[in-house]
């Protein structure tokens, strides 16, 4: 994951469910639990609006996300 200066909330609140599902999925193997989560990629709200609407910073944010092999979502 790699937040920017205006993820740094979403960035922190989704790396916080991923190491918690591993504690929790840890604490589970021995019940034979599986545990997943779900992190839900960029989502058109007003939050990222101003990405959507400017189509060189979406370009942009996309193209740094590739670079780095992240995936196109958050």
């Amino acid at each position: 994951m790699q937040g920017a200066s205006v993820t740094q909330a979403p960035q922190g609140t989704k790396a916080a469910v991923v190491y918690m599902t591993r504690a929790f999925a840890k604490e589970c193997v021995p019940l034979g639990i599986r545990v997943n989560a779900l992190l839900p990629g960029l989502t058109k709200t007003k939050f990222a609006g101003a990405l959507f609407a400017d189509q060189a910073m979406y370009e942009s944010w996309i193209g740094r996300r590739r670079r780095t092999g992240a995936r196109t979502g958050f």
